[in-house]
């Protein structure tokens, strides 16, 4: 499924992201309706025909040839069992799981479950793979769809809803609303209920960047948008994404590309420590990652993404009178991941596709509510344990059947993001970047590879 969803990307601009002090003073209470009975059946007829949708703008009007779909393709899809494709990075770990998102949505606004919901969503993707393409099915795409597309769904239900709720059902938010989540815009107003959601901080962002490459220094502008929902450091986030952070950065190369991606939602957490102006608490945690170098050029390390990831996690907070301080540490368990390849470089893929493991340490503090001071660490190991050596690689490119994950290998990643903010008002800031990755590989057939770049950003933005 070859398709751009820019509109995601456009329409997410529109939230973001606030100094933590502006959002720790509350009662969390989660957003789930109250009261309302389940509907197992509309959801199937609404992924059904999102899918059928999709698949008739791909086959009458972009006229694409893997929509030519009959009867022998799908026994074809049947026989041949699912195995790993060559679409770009952004398709298979940012596009499916948006799609993933549409249908997770279908359900979960439908007033079912969290797990009910993953479940409807498997069966759409499983509906798309087998039926609505003529090329094989795809493991990868089945996982990042349904695991991914339950991040990104509950993500922008919640977002949509919360737009509905708290702007009075104006105009401008119900449009916002209903292209953050169609589907559950559409079963809000089919299933009427009560909606009460905690607070959402926003900030949208311009930022310049300067990036130092091996082959020069590359200049580019961005767009990024932030939204913190929720509170990762009070104990009532017992259901699902009661509280998330999501970040999205668009590049705005010769063609918008997204550039990054980050989610972190809480599942399931509790207090485990109160001491006096704080506490701690410990939870598991959803995680969706993704960046994409292809704004800077090919010769960049962090080609990246983690969209089926999961943590425990701990998250402390204290507050004082001049200064607020918070710290999460996660470890994470990565069940399908992808990173760049300096040798795999088949049909649209150059990366390799794997599991592994990683951590993510977020420090914070805030002064008075005038300027801030924020550090992240994200490190990954990726595995890839089947592939291809030089030869048998070599001799099978570009080969829509050629069934791998990549060049067997083993691969380190390091990124460290820092940032600095002056308020010059309540809801203007300026803001100063510095971005460090590194990636080490370690193959099998091939020779080690280490790479490096550094990052300087300077930005203006807005923060409600």
């Amino acid at each position: 499924m070859k398709r751009k969803l820019l509109l995601l990307c456009i329409v997410l601009l529109h939230v973001g992201y606030v100094p933590p002090a502006y959002c720790y003073n509350y009662t969390s209470v989660s957003d789930s309706a109250t009261g309302g009975s389940r509907h197992y059946f509309a959801p199937l007829v609404e992924i059904a025909a999102i899918n059928s949708s999709v698949w008739a703008f791909d086959r009458y009007v972009l006229k694409q040839d893997y929509a030519n779909i009959s009867a022998q393709s799908i026994r074809n899809n049947l026989q041949r069992g699912f195995m790993w494709d060559n679409d770009k990075l952004s398709t298979n770990m940012f596009f499916h799981p948006y799609n993933g998102g549409l249908f997770y949505s279908a359900a979960r606004s439908a007033n079912l479950g969290y797990g009910t919901s993953v479940l409807y969503t498997l069966c759409g993707s499983l509906m798309w793979e087998i039926a609505l393409e003529n090329e094989p099915p795809s493991i990868n795409d089945l996982m990042a769809t349904t695991i991914g597309g339950a991040a990104m769904g509950e993500v922008m239900m919640r977002l949509s809803d919360w737009l509905i709720t708290n702007r009075h059902q104006s105009t401008v938010a119900n449009i916002s609303a209903f292209l953050l989540s169609p589907t559950s815009w559409v079963n809000r107003h089919l299933y009427p209920k009560q909606i009460i959601t905690p607070p959402l901080s926003i900030n949208i962002k311009a930022n310049n960047t300067t990036a130092f490459t091996p082959a020069g220094n590359q200049f580019l502008f961005s767009l990024s948008a932030d939204a913190r929902y929720g509170n990762f450091f009070v104990t009532a986030n017992t259901k699902p994404f009661d509280a998330f952070q999501s970040t999205l950065t668009v590049a705005l190369y010769s063609k918008p590309i997204i550039k990054e991606f980050l989610t972190v939602g809480s599942l399931y957490s509790k207090e485990v420590n109160e001491y006096e102006h704080g506490n701690m608490v410990l939870g598991v945690y959803q995680h969706f990652d993704y960046f994409d170098s292809r704004a800077i050029g090919d010769e960049v390390p962090y080609m990246l993404a983690a969209p089926t990831a999961a943590s425990v996690g701990i998250c402390m907070s204290r507050e004082t009178e001049n200064i607020t301080t918070t710290a999460s540490i996660y470890m994470k368990a990565i069940a399908l991941g992808a990173v760049q390849s300096d040798h795999y470089n088949n049909i649209d893929r150059s990366y390799n596709m794997g599991q592994g493991v990683g951590s993510q340490i977020i420090l914070s503090a805030n002064y008075r509510n005038k300027a801030t001071a924020d550090i992240a660490l994200y490190q990954y190991v990726m595995y890839t344990f089947h592939g291809f050596d030089g030869e048998e690689q070599d001799m099978r490119l570009h080969n829509l059947y050629l069934d791998a994950p990549g060049n067997i290998s083993t691969a380190n990643m390091l990124i460290i993001k820092a940032e600095v903010k002056y308020f010059l008002s309540k809801n203007i800031f300026l803001s100063a970047n510095a971005n460090y990755f590194f990636r080490h590989t370690q193959y099998k057939y091939f020779p080690i590879i280490t790479k490096n770049i550094f990052e300087v950003s300077l930005g203006i933005g807005a923060a409600f």
